[in-house]
């Protein structure tokens, strides 16, 4: 092997190593993000459920009160065949707890598998929010305020924004649990910065969030929740991952916009998602 009076066959042999070896090296680092990107998708699909998992008892409430006067209505239509205006109206009565049940689970099964689509309108993924929630609010003595217009949709994942809203409805229910007077959840929404972003906010009434921790709700794995019920006649855990919010940061981020909280401790605290306005997707 000849070299060069100046070394050149040297140089040349370690820029060719260099060469392979930072090929290498973005070859790897491009499978570390695919693997990174895997996981995100994973512990997303994963959240999604152990949002599910923690109103699974309200779930299972509510579907006992749908049950217990559906059967009742069945024994009374069964009971006196005569009474032709009985035997309708208990029919009537148990053919609309049924229909109750089928969108709760067709809301729950929407929930689980997610939306392909990138537009969501936001009236109509709350209204799929509150049917998967399934519990009225009012039960626990929460009144719902919702001021949303029904024109609005924003560029986002359907699915994504059901994940978004289920956590903060759910964690402001638990907020409010236990306290004493007024309840109110207030889910609002609005056009601002001259009709190209959609202002989404849902407030409670609850007990706020003590400016020493309000830095780092977002944080993974930070959480304030303790577990257990509220109250002996809860019907919905509480407690928490620490990941819900971290989750439904990122997915709004992805999405370019932001997720924000206020609070004033004792009076409550409002979650605000900023998202870019869309078209209404075509009937």
């Amino acid at each position: 092997m000849r070299w060069g009076a100046d070394g050149s066959h040297a140089v040349s042999s370690i820029s060719n190593k260099a060469m392979i070896d930072a090929s290498s090296l973005d070859e790897s680092l491009g499978l570390l993000q695919q693997r990174i990107d895997q996981l995100q998708t994973t512990l997303t699909q994963q959240q999604r459920l152990a949002t599910l998992g923690m109103v699974t008892s309200v779930i299972a409430h509510e579907f006992n009160n749908i049950l217990t006067p559906m059967i009742s209505y069945t024994q009374f239509a069964l009971s006196d065949k005569a009474d032709e205006a009985l035997r309708q109206k208990a029919l009537e009565k148990a053919l609309s707890g049924a229909q109750r049940a089928a969108a709760i689970s067709q809301s729950l099964l929407g929930f689980v598998r997610g939306d392909a689509s990138t537009i969501a309108e936001v009236g109509k993924v709350l209204a799929e929010t509150l049917s998967c929630l399934s519990r009225d609010l009012s039960k626990d003595g929460i009144n719902l305020v919702q001021e949303v217009p029904a024109d609005l949709a924003v560029a986002i994942n359907a699915g994504q924004l059901q994940q978004v809203l289920m956590n903060l409805i759910v964690n402001a229910r638990a907020a409010m649990l236990g306290k004493s007077g007024a309840k109110r959840l207030t889910v609002k929404a609005a056009c601002i910065k001259h009709g190209k972003i959609v202002q989404v906010e849902v407030g409670d009434t609850g007990p706020g969030i003590p400016p020493e921790v309000l830095p780092h709700i977002f944080e993974p794995f930070f959480s304030t929740r303790q577990a257990g019920p509220t109250t002996p006649d809860d019907v919905l855990p509480r407690g928490g991952t620490g990941l819900g919010l971290t989750i439904c940061q990122d997915l709004i981020s992805a999405a370019g916009g932001t997720l924000s909280a206020r609070s004033t401790p004792g009076e409550g605290a409002t979650f605000t998602i900023e998202l870019p306005l869309a078209p209404l997707p075509k009937a």
